[in-house]
């Protein structure tokens, strides 16, 4: 009789094929967060080099991964996305910054996180790293990613925020799954980290602003005194910020 292993969940029946096409250029999305000044994007960027790191610091592959986060078995893209899924099974994914950086802006901004959510789905990513060596792989991190910056975004929402909203943000992207597919990442996440969520002030206001220092640009006006305060999220400061640059007295707004 087999025994099935622990932390594991059984993987889904297929879901039903659904083509789909990107409402938003990941091109833009990318330009964007790079070019905004906003609290949130700048830790978003901390975030994508962090992100990097710890790919570049992971161990060697243990010689067991759940299913449902291992890409190499249940892929999130299909054909059909703009996203692709072999680079990241790629064994050098990790030197390759444009993938990296694309996933997490886009992530972020479809997902509405404030810097505070994006501080608490990075330590929660940081904490399984540590407790489950070798489980951050190429192959692992998109999904454990969405499934972090769900439980973040979730954690920090007054109101409550159902899963397949979560999956509604990014259905276009991830068409290779299904809201039952997220719910059992998201579900096998929390697994993984025993339903153990720091929740510890002076923990996330040393990593947020250590990540809004990493994301600092060259002449950015430096606002880190706010990190912790600033509530706006990721997509309206982004989009605030690309309005104020197309204003009527900015030579960008009438180029073709």
């Amino acid at each position: 009789m087999c025994k099935r292993t622990p932390y594991t969940h059984p993987l889904p029946r297929a879901p039903h094929h659904h083509p789909k096409v990107a409402s938003a250029s990941l091109v833009e999305c990318t330009t964007l967060i790079w070019a905004s000044d906003s609290v949130a994007a700048t830790v978003c960027r901390g975030v994508v080099y962090a992100v990097r790191e710890l790919l570049q610091s992971s161990p060697p592959t243990p010689n067991w991964i759940p299913q449902l986060i291992d890409e190499r078995i249940l892929p999130l893209c299909d054909a059909h996305s703009p996203l692709t899924s072999f680079p990241w099974i790629a064994p050098s994914v990790h030197r390759n910054e444009r993938e990296v950086r694309e996933y997490v802006c886009l992530l972020a901004m479809r997902l509405q996180m404030t810097a505070g959510d994006l501080a608490m789905s990075t330590s929660m990513l940081e904490k399984l790293a540590l407790s489950h060596t070798g489980i951050v792989q190429p192959y692992t991190l998109r999904p454990l990613l969405y499934a972090t910056s769900v439980v973040a975004r979730k954690l920090s929402c007054d109101n409550e925020l159902p899963t397949c909203d979560c999956y509604d943000a990014v259905a276009d992207l991830f068409t290779n799954t299904c809201p039952r597919v997220a719910a059992r990442v998201e579900t096998q996440l929390l697994v993984l980290i025993d339903w153990h969520v720091p929740l510890d002030l002076s923990v996330y206001e040393a990593h947020v602003t250590s990540l809004y220092d990493a994301g600092l640009q060259l002449g950015q006006e430096d606002r880190r005194n706010a990190v912790l305060s600033d509530t706006d999220t990721l997509n309206c400061s982004v989009r605030a910020n690309r309005a104020c640059a197309s204003s009527p007295g900015d030579e960008r707004a009438s180029a073709p």
